[in-house]
């Protein structure tokens, strides 16, 4: 990886999203503020503090607060502005678990961005919500989830309507069950930058087999300019890229 590369990367923390799928959302006020507070400082460009999901799918007595975002516990600990240093506040919604009117305008949440989370089979209703997040005035992106797992030919499909259908400004590799390696990632990558001319590239790795960083800089070297990492790679299963760890290759 070079120099001109490590610059054009973005990062997003994605700790207490998916540290969440390890504890029910159920984290400490004082541990996310510490979080928020290290990752602003350090200058990561987005910190992704959870889901925004519907109380109609998911019991409030059962899961933490950080599964529904709810706007107030946002303010309280990201502040009353949209960027904290030049960091920008990003959630995550899933496709068939949240409500489109519990998302205000833009103008009116100290969210800057919206990550949409589908399957390839939930293509339809991931470019109608971009397309909705867009006109609420926000910034989006798309993940497709457990891509390994996916039929190609739906997937090339998908990833084409996108590129034509959908505002969204990047898309991501998602290895859900981290099992792409190194070469296999470039592909993926290159693949995507292809289909998806006109967006950025985004890759999201787990550590199944201990290759996260390994895979993310081989995502970085393939063309994609925004990665994921949590803190101490938490986050569900074997966990996600080290923070630490790509924040120091990167420079």
């Amino acid at each position: 990886m070079t120099g001109n590369e490590a610059r054009k990367v973005q990062v997003l923390d994605c700790s207490i999203r998916d540290g969440g799928l390890m504890n029910q959302w159920d984290f400490a006020p004082e541990f996310v503020r510490e979080s928020v507070e290290a990752a602003t400082t350090v200058g990561v460009d987005y910190v992704e503090l959870g889901y925004k999901a519907g109380t109609g799918f998911f019991d409030p007595r059962e899961f933490g607060i950080w599964r529904f975002c709810p706007e107030d516990a946002l303010r309280q600990t990201w502040g009353e502005t949209v960027l904290r240093g030049g960091s920008r506040l990003s959630v995550m919604i899933d496709i068939g678990r949240f409500c489109l009117d519990d998302l205000p305008p833009a103008s009116q949440s100290v969210v800057s961005t919206y990550r949409v989370a589908c399957y390839v089979h939930q293509i339809d209703e991931a470019l109608a919500t971009t397309r909705h997040l867009d006109h609420l005035g926000y910034e989006t992106f798309l993940n497709i989830m457990a891509i390994s797992e996916a039929d190609q030919d739906a997937l090339s499909l998908a990833l084409r309507r996108v590129a034509g259908e959908s505002p969204v400004r990047g898309i991501y590799v998602v290895e859900s069950y981290g099992n792409l390696n190194p070469a296999s990632t470039r592909r993926l990558v290159e693949w995507y930058g292809e289909l998806c001319e006109g967006k950025a590239i985004g890759f999201h790795g787990h550590n199944n087999q201990q290759l996260a960083l390994a895979n993310t800089l081989a995502a970085i070297d393939a063309g994609a300019t925004f990665i994921d990492a949590s803190l101490y790679g938490m986050g569900r299963g074997a966990g996600n890229c080290h923070l630490e760890l790509i924040l120091a290759q990167l420079g």
